[in-house]
Formats: structure tokens, sequence, C-alpha cells
């Protein structure tokens, strides 16, 4: 009866975690690993979880901690980080990592014209053993072009208000892109709400192509430089 009762707890506040993986909020579990779940504020089945991870024997490229994006059934968002060359749905990266994650948000319909519903971002932060502290949790919105929407959006506060990062519709072919990166707390001026910027205007103003790739140099530059090595190497 104990392992009954043992096992029907468990189970429960697996689901519990879950839940606060879409609609946002802190959970403190006793899952070691310090980690970020973006998902959905839209309870459907099909759409993707993207969880960041920041442990001991987490790695830089992909290692024994990832884990690979595997698309569920259409019609579905797709959320996924991409690291040299491969799509993942769990990213981890080591404890003291300051480097960026480069996600991508894509639509897929199921071939009869039914689409993908998105209204928004939402975030649930574990810091399991520590390792945000300190460090600010930002996130770049980037539109189909690649242009700047809005950069460095508080992901910490969002996740602890149940804050959200507004998104359009994301049909067939479209994509989005989230870079989330981590900084010391006193480097960066943060965004703590969603943007107010009208969805109508996503992706009139904002970087070129151009300017985009630039903007990403940048960022890798200072992720090697706090990394202490050279990633390009």
């Amino acid at each position: 009866m104990g392992k009954i009762r043992k096992t029907l707890v468990n189970y429960l506040g697996a689901g519990a975690i879950a839940l606060g993986s879409i609609f946002g909020g802190y959970n403190q579990s006793n899952v070691k690993a310090s980690e970020l779940q973006i998902g959905f504020n839209t309870f459907d089945i099909n759409n993707s979880v993207l969880k960041i991870k920041h442990i001991v024997t987490g790695t830089e490229g992909v290692g024994v901690g990832d884990s690979p994006y595997n698309p569920p059934f259409a019609p579905a968002i797709d959320l996924y980080s991409v690291v040299s060359s491969t799509d993942l749905s769990t990213d981890a990266r080591p404890y003291n990592s300051f480097t960026t994650v480069n996600s991508e948000i894509a639509g897929r319909d199921d071939g009869n014209n039914n689409f993908p519903r998105s209204n928004a971002l939402t975030f649930f932060i574990n810091n399991g053993d520590g390792a945000f502290n300190g460090v600010n949790i930002l996130g770049d919105l980037y539109g189909p072009t690649h242009s700047l929407i809005t950069a460095n959006y508080d992901l910490k506060n969002l996740a602890l208000t149940s804050g959200t990062i507004p998104l359009p519709n994301i049909n067939e072919g479209i994509s989005y892109y989230l870079d989330v990166s981590f900084q010391a707390q006193q480097e960066t001026s943060l965004v703590p709400e969603s943007s107010s910027l009208e969805l109508g205007l996503l992706g009139a103003a904002g970087l070129t192509a151009a300017g985009y790739a630039a903007a990403r140099r940048k960022r890798r530059n200072e992720d090697e430089r706090r990394s202490g090595y050279d990633l390009a190497a």
C-alpha cells in the first residue's frame, strides 16, 4: 500500500511540473539540474517544449545530456535548439555556461489546412542546483526574415510572474527564432514584461538580415570570451 501511495504521489508531482512548463511560474522539485523550460500558452498536446539545462555533465556541443528533437504529429508547433546542425528538445550546457542557445519556432499543418495554434511563449524555471543564481536569462526574439523584434526579455521575471512573449499564428513554412543567453546580472538592461509592439508590426522594424548576422557574430564573440575558448577554432 505504501508503494502504491508513493507511486501516485510521484505521478501527480510529475504532472504538476508538466503543467508548470506550459503555464509558467516557479516550481521547485528534486531535479538537480538547473532547467529552463519554454512552451506555449495553448494547451495543445502537439506543441513542443524546449528544455535548456545547466549541469556539471553538460557540454557546449552535442553530448550525452542532450535529447534529439522528435517532431510530434501535425498540426504542431516545433520548438527546438540547434547545435552543430542538430535539433534538440533538451539542450544540456555546462554548469557555468554563458553561451547562447539558438532556438527555432516553426509551424506545421496536417495537410488538410488545419494549422497549429499559438499565442505566446511561456517559461518555467527550476533552479535545481543553483546554476542560475546571479545570472540574467535573456531572450531575443527574431522574425521570419531574421529581423530583430525585441531584445533582452527578462525570462526569469516572465517565469516568476507567468508572463509571456506574444507570437502571431505560426503556419506551415513560417519560422521565428528565440536566442536565449545567460549573463551576469549587472551587464544588461532588461525588458521585464512582454513588448507592447502590436503583432501586426512584428518584423516590420528591426535589423536587416545583414544586421542580424552581425548581431549574432557579436553575441558569439561574447560567448567565446566568457567561455575562455574559441568556438570557431
